[in-house]
């Protein structure tokens, strides 16, 4: 029995392709434009995730509350790396800087650039910054500096063995200026490309604070750890001023901007289901429309109406299948060539996109655009169950 109603079913689909294959695109492109938005905003959003946890916060920021930390950072990079979760830790110290170069007979200069003053081998343990330079000593002398790629260029293309000049202002409010030697250039895109790296002891003494930091950068083995972490440090730290924050709480100012985006954004792809499912509802509408005079027959033969319910709820399981399975081998597609091309968001100031593919959203998708061509099928379906034998059979 239910192998009639599938071939039957088959049967109206394949005698009107046009509307059969309008029915199964409209399903394509509905989850083709959902997983367009996964690989653009949610790589966006990973993307500034792995930037600002490998270049600026670690996976959590220790930090004084409301002040710079005096407490000897080797002390305290020891006590975090004693916990389990802990794969590396190291301190820095942030300042605004201007600096200028020389280059070519031509002085340049910039302001406002943000001066990270690291620790070379703890550095290179915790953070990523290390990963895009090509000399293999990230900060070899206390008067060495590592440049974002950026800033080079904006600096006329400064080159390791190049010298820069950097001003900063020191804690009371007078000029600090020292002359440094380029010893890398990193291949850092996007804001990160215009920070810039020397030693921490070396802005300590041009900050005037020396033996302080301004945080603790954290690399935990498994980030899914970071709230147990979290909770059992701020045990071992409640008597002290320090405050303890994840990857999205030290930056939130930047991150909650963007999350905002984001999420007008997402519902895009979910409208285009549900319109996929609206365009699914008119076309099988004309096609019970077009097929009054054989609906009319089956029911002249005896046929049940629940059987030419079933019928037509076939052909909005086999549109959605089709399409959800034409959808997500193109959506998955898509996905793998931006991440094979290394795709950037933005032009001058951009950000390679973290591409994930995220079985569970997948999933979720694919269901959801079978459940709404079915649901578009079904008021259709109901209404070829309406149809009158004989009015069917005098149709022309």
């Amino acid at each position: 029995m239910t192998n009639y109603r599938i071939v039957l079913s088959w049967r109206f689909l394949s005698s009107n392709k046009g509307n059969f294959f309008a029915s199964v695109m409209a399903v394509v492109f509905g989850i083709l434009l959902i997983h367009v938005n996964a690989v653009i905003f949610d790589g966006l959003w990973d993307g500034l995730i792995r930037d600002f946890s490998g270049y600026v916060y670690g996976d959590v920021f220790v930090r004084d509350d409301g002040d710079y930390i005096t407490r000897s950072d080797s002390a305290l990079v020891t006590f975090l790396e004693g916990f389990p979760f802990v794969e590396a830790a190291t301190p820095r110290l942030y300042s605004i800087a201007s600096m200028n170069a020389t280059k070519n007979g031509k002085t340049i200069e910039e302001f406002r650039i943000s001066l990270v003053g690291v620790k070379p081998v703890q550095d290179i343990r915790t953070s990523t910054v290390a990963e895009h330079v090509e000399h293999p000593q990230f900060i070899p002398t206390r008067r060495s500096i590592v440049l974002g790629e950026m800033i080079a260029r904006d600096l006329g293309g400064l080159e390791i063995g190049d010298k820069v000049d950097v001003n900063i202002v020191d804690r009371w409010g007078k000029d600090s200026v020292k002359q440094f030697t380029v010893s890398n250039v990193a291949s850092i895109y996007g804001a990160f490309g215009f920070d810039t790296y020397i030693h921490i002891d070396t802005l300590r003494e041009m900050m005037d604070r020396q033996g302080e930091t301004e945080g603790i950068l954290v690399k935990l083995y498994n980030r899914e750890d970071t709230d147990e972490f979290i909770q059992i440090l701020s045990q071992y730290l409640k008597e002290d001023d320090y405050e303890i924050q994840d990857l999205e709480e030290a930056a939130d100012d930047i991150l909650a901007r963007i999350r905002s985006g984001i999420s007008m954004i997402e519902p895009i792809g979910f409208f285009s289901l549900t319109s996929s499912g609206m365009i699914i509802f008119a076309i099988q509408t004309m096609a019970v429309n077009t097929k009054t005079k054989q609906i009319g027959i089956l029911r002249a033969i005896g046929t049940p109406r629940k059987d030419v319910l079933i019928i037509f709820l076939i052909q909005g399981i086999i549109i959605g299948g089709i399409g959800v399975i034409l959808g997500t081998v193109v959506g998955l597609g898509f996905a793998t060539f931006m991440d094979a091309a290394d795709f950037r968001f933005g032009d001058d100031v951009s950000i390679p996109l973290e591409i994930n593919h995220d079985w569970g959203k997948i999933t979720q998708t694919a269901l959801t655009a079978l459940l709404l061509s079915t649901l578009g099928a079904l008021a259709p379906a109901f209404l070829a169950t309406k149809i009158s034998p004989i009015e069917a059979m005098r149709n022309k």
